[in-house]
Parts: C-alpha cells; structure tokens; sequence
C-alpha cells in the first residue's frame, strides 16, 4: 500500500454545522470521501449517497496561501518515541486500522510492526509536507430518500450509516522512518545525546543543512545496521523514493530525494489526508450514536495491542536464538511464560474490542451502557511491560571498538574485542554489502577462553593496508549453533585531531597507565568504551 505521513500544527473545526465534529485521519481501505456517508463499526462497506450533491469551496490553511494551491513544503527530523506517535506523525488512523485489523483480518494500516520503540531500539523520521488547503461543503441536506427514513432510526442507520464527511484537508507528504534495533542502553543514550544536540526540538530544517546529519549517521552506523521504511501519500508515486532504500549510508541522497519528491506538484497530486466528520443522526434528530467513544476505545485497543505483539516477537526471537544467547533454563522459562501472557492479553483485547463493536452496532443498546463497556482500563497490561526481562543483552555478544587516528605518523588503528559464550568464529571482512550480504574475507581472529566461561576476540585492524574502494569494513561473527552476524564498522580517515593524545603517562584507562610506544592491550579497553567511539571519553579528558 501507498502510506502517508503528516505534520500538521493544527486541526481546526472547518465546516459549521449544528452536529459535532470528529477529525479522523487517513487509512488505506476508508470507504470516507467528501460529501460521503459511512459507519465506522462496519469497516470497508459503502454506502449509497445519503446527503444532496453541494458545490465544494476550497479554502487556504496558511496565511498567504492560495486554496487549492502547494503552501511552501517543510521537511522535519524528529525522534519517534512511541508507535503512538509515529501513527499520528503519519496521520494513518489507529481506529480505522484497528477496525479492520480485529474485524477484518486486514493488517495493511498497520506501521513500523517490527518496532518495538524499547530501549534496544532507536527511532527517527524525516518527513516533507505540503498542504494544498481544505475543502468543505457549502451545504449540507439530506436526499429526499434519506429523509423518507427519518423517523425509522434502524432503518436510516442501515441506508446511511452513522456518520458523514462535511470537509476534507488534501496535501502531499512523504517519510523515511529509520531504526536501529539490538543497542545497549550506553549506546542508545549516545544516539539520543548527538541526536539531541541537533535536531532535539523536531523543528522544521532546512534540507540543505546536511553536516549536522551526516554526522550523526555517521555515528549511527557504528551501532549496527539501519533499517528503514518508506511512506509516501499523493505527489509522483512511491516508487522515486525508491533509492533511500539502498543508499542509507548517504545522507545527502536522502534528504536530497525526499526534497525532489515535493517538485512542481499539483493539486491533481494531492490527496485527501483527513476528514471533518458529523452525526447523521443529528441532522434527523435522532439520538446521537457517538462514533467517537467507538473510535476511541477500538484505537487504545489497537496500540496496546500492537505493542504486546512486537513485545512478544522480540522474546520469541530470544527462544528462537537460545543457543546463541546462552539463555539459562530459569530465563527461558520466563521468557515463555511471558508470551503466554502475551497471546492471553491479546485474546482479552479481541474479546472486549468485539463487545464494544456489537454494543454499537445494536440500535437498542443505552448510550450508558456502551460508554461503560466501552472504556478502556488504563491499567490494563500495564504489567507486562514491567522490565523484567530487560537485562538480556539484545545482541547474543559484546562488541566494543574505537578508532585511534594518532599512534604512529600515517597510521589510524581500530581496535576492537567482541565477547560472548558461544562465538566460533569471528572474521575481519571488507567490501561489506548490506543489500546483497556480499562481502571479501581478510583475516580470522582467534578466539580465547575466558576464566569465566566466556569466549574473547581481539585485534586491531591497521586501516593504512585498506583501499577506500574497499569500505566498508567489518566482522562476521559465527555463532557455535551456525548462526551469522555481520557488524559493520564506520570509519572516517582524518588527517588531524584537535589536540595531541597518547603523549604523557597521565593517559590512564581504568587505573592502567597507557603506554604510547606500545600497541594497546584489550584487556585495558574492554569494558571501557561503547562501539564506534572515535576515541575512548578517558583519553580524551585526560590532562
């Protein structure tokens, strides 16, 4: 499906009428459309015209903007904290795709599934929007038909639905929503601090400001690979944001691609990205359904339902992967028990979120009564997301490096140990290829048996004997069940650094002095620095 995404200041009430008004956003299956009528109980069916043919005026949003008309396109760089908000920064709608998730066994409105917005995780968006205005009736009547039923509630409901769509805002708007999973709590708090230091407000920036950017992904990249996903709704198609898939070590290409995305549009490209809605009812004098606490309890549902699902495929991922991570007989029950409380939870969800459905799809059920149903226990689930099983490393090993740019004239080191129960084997490679998984073998590291049961491997990779033809390096690790990981490792050649390190005896790491006529040993690193820092914080506090 084509998805959408959206960042809108604000929602105004945009056609008068003597019915309330609900804002609901877009989602791939709606049956809504200006001028339409539908029942948000009964997802995907149509209805036949219930309200007279009216002329469409088209109004700006922006002062300054001519209706009907591209306002100037912003761009935005924002963490994404929550499967919440990432649902309303694309202006997709929770209820809708709740919906026809439970209803309809039709998941296409569902976002970022793989995403579990944890702590092993970070999240960040860029996203353009250009709105071409709102457009709203100029009247609002019911057709003779419609008015025949007005006295006969269930059967004007069953002609008409409940609710009708009296404005709509159209624009163009597209998204990259990009993720790093598997991180260490240190590292995700570096992530957020260089982030922050940046672009901590989400406030619009200018596409061409790509420094700041580069930089960050830059870092970004040293913590593991980067996933992305692409959302576009109205302007050229899709497929032209095609290559930010295979290009997301190039971040001038990105925001290069998502700024062409926004050339020469038309109103012709826009599309419809949310609706003003009104009471059906309400224009016959009958007793208002409140779609609105419908909505409201099925989109709770939906989100709580979602993340209990991304929580549970991260723990079966855990099970699936044992060997690998070494997962004792007291953790895997734990783990198991909780997935069982995980697909408990969700029958729950489904079971409550059908009650509410057939409370208002039945004429003859009180309006207290399904807002008393209808009303979603805050507490509800609250305790499965407890954190009991936070600690297990997200990564079945540990894998700390850093790069030193100043030991010897003309020469940059990376140095770097990886630590685990059951590593096998571990290569150095170069000519790493993310998309194909290719990549040219260089050397295998030995690997020593630890006191404590664990396995180390340590080198230093000399970066003098690599072509930049051949980067990007990194290792594969072979897991003793025969499972492989690749870990990519970002490097920057740099001719000077901004003071001299490693010239006195006051370089000290963990109470060991470093000598700077010898090469380092891991055992003085190895528990001091996060992966990908460019040089060790201690080296660079030293006096």
């Amino acid at each position: 499906m084509c998805k959408i995404s959206l960042f809108l200041a604000a929602l105004f009430f945009l056609f008068t009428t003597n019915t309330k008004s609900e804002v609901i956003q877009y989602h791939p299956n709606s049956t809504a459309y200006i001028g339409g009528n539908f029942d948000p109980t009964k997802p995907g069916q149509f209805y036949p015209a219930c309200l007279k043919q009216a002329q469409i005026r088209a109004e700006s949003l922006l002062p300054g903007q001519l209706a009907g008309t591209p306002a100037s396109t912003q761009f935005y760089l924002k963490k994404i904290s929550s499967r919440e908000e990432l649902y309303r920064l694309l202006n997709v709608s929770l209820s809708a795709s709740g919906s026809y998730g439970f209803f309809s066994g039709d998941f296409s409105g569902r976002l970022e599934q793989e995403n579990t917005f944890s702590k092993e995780e970070f999240t960040w968006i860029i996203f353009g929007y250009s709105n071409f205005g709102k457009f709203i009736l100029d009247s609002i009547e019911l057709t003779n038909e419609a008015k025949l039923l007005k006295d006969n509630p269930k059967e004007f409901r069953q002609r008409c639905g409940t609710d009708f769509v009296g404005m709509e805002v159209r624009a163009v708007q597209a998204a990259a929503v990009f993720t790093i999973k598997n991180l260490a709590e240190s590292e995700r708090k570096v992530l957020e601090m260089s982030f922050n230091a940046s672009y901590g407000g989400g406030s619009p920036i200018n596409i061409n400001t790509k420094g700041a950017y580069s930089e960050f992904i830059k870092k970004a990249s040293s913590f593991g690979q980067i996933e992305v996903n692409i959302y576009a709704m109205g302007g050229p198609g899709v497929s032209t944001l095609a290559p930010i898939i295979t290009n997301i070590d190039k971040p001038d290409l990105i925001l290069k691609t998502i700024e062409k995305y926004f050339d020469n549009l038309t109103l012709n490209q826009s599309v419809p990205i949310s609706y003003n809605t009104g009471s059906l009812q309400s224009l016959v004098n009958n007793s208002e359904i409140e779609t609105s606490v419908y909505n409201k309890f099925i989109a709770d549902s939906f989100l709580t339902y979602e993340n209990i699902e991304s929580e549970k495929k991260r723990l079966s991922n855990f099970l699936a992967h044992r060997n690998d991570y070494n997962i004792s007989d007291e953790t895997f029950t734990k783990i198991n028990a909780k997935i069982i409380k995980a697909n408990n939870l969700q029958k729950i969800i489904l079971d409550n979120a059908l009650k509410c459905k057939n409370l208002f799809t039945n004429m003859d059920t009180r309006r207290e009564d399904r807002r008393k149903n209808c009303i979603i226990n805050s507490n509800f689930a609250y305790d499965f997301f407890d954190g009991e099983l936070s600690d297990i490393n997200p990564n079945p090993y540990f894998l700390r490096y850093y790069i030193v740019n100043e030991l010897l004239p003309d020469m940059e080191l990376i140095n770097f140990s990886i630590n685990s129960n059951k590593i096998q084997n571990v290569q150095t490679i170069k000519s790493y290829n993310k998309s194909t998984g290719t990549f040219v073998p260089m050397n295998s590291i030995k690997i020593i048996d630890q006191p404590d049961g664990s396995r180390l491997a340590s080198s230093t990779i000399i970066m003098k004997d690599i072509l930049d033809s051949e980067l990007p390096i990194g290792l594969r690790i072979e897991m003793q069940s025969g499972s492989t990981y690749f870990e990519p490792i970002v490097f920057s050649r740099a001719s000077t650094l901004s003071k001299d390190l490693f010239k006195t005896n006051s370089n000290v790491v963990n109470g060991n002095i470093i000598d700077p006529s010898k090469n380092f040993n891991i055992s003085n690193f190895k528990n001091s620095y996060l992966k990908g820092e460019v040089i060790p914080m201690e080296l660079k506090e030293a006096k």
